[in-house]
């Protein structure tokens, strides 16, 4: 990992998932915006790196786990 995507990381990792569950189980659908935003403030990421936080998490991260996630 490079260090400069390790807020990223921290951040990711004490995020809860936003989840649906149904007739075919648990389904993962994201984690929000406003969950990323209290981690960030909770690891004391500087303001001026929230919007790269966010753009990994929710365009990078979450998209390849969700589709791990979800498989059957």
């Amino acid at each position: 990992m490079l260090e400069s995507n390790w807020n990223t990381v921290i951040v990711y990792r004490d995020c809860q998932w936003s989840t649906a569950s149904g007739v075919n189980g648990l389904v993962f659908l994201g984690i929000s915006a406003a969950e990323i935003h209290t981690a960030a403030v909770m690891h004391r990421v500087p303001a001026d790196e929230w919007p790269r936080v966010l753009f990994g998490i929710q365009q990078i991260m979450v998209p390849t786990a969700r589709a791990l996630l979800n498989r059957k």
